[in-house]
């Protein structure tokens, strides 16, 4: 019978094979820009000015046009 640590050890997120740690770091830093982006289209929603939604989830608008302007541009 298999130990907790090795029976958590199975359970847990494995990398996809052939992913390298660059990938998926990229992966999350786009994920959270667009959780981040998520929650100031909501705070926009109800009133917030577009500067302080942005800086109240840790943008700045320079990120957020450079972004769109590359995602555009692609």
């Amino acid at each position: 019978m298999k130990d907790f640590h090795a029976r958590m050890r199975s359970a847990t997120a494995k990398p996809r094979p052939g992913t390298s740690l660059v990938e998926m770091k990229v992966r999350d830093s786009v994920q959270d820009y667009r959780h981040a982006l998520s929650e100031a289209e909501h705070l926009m929603r109800f009133g917030v000015p577009r500067e302080q939604a942005f800086e109240r989830v840790g943008l700045t608008v320079e990120q957020v046009v450079k972004r769109e302007s590359r995602e555009r541009a692609s």
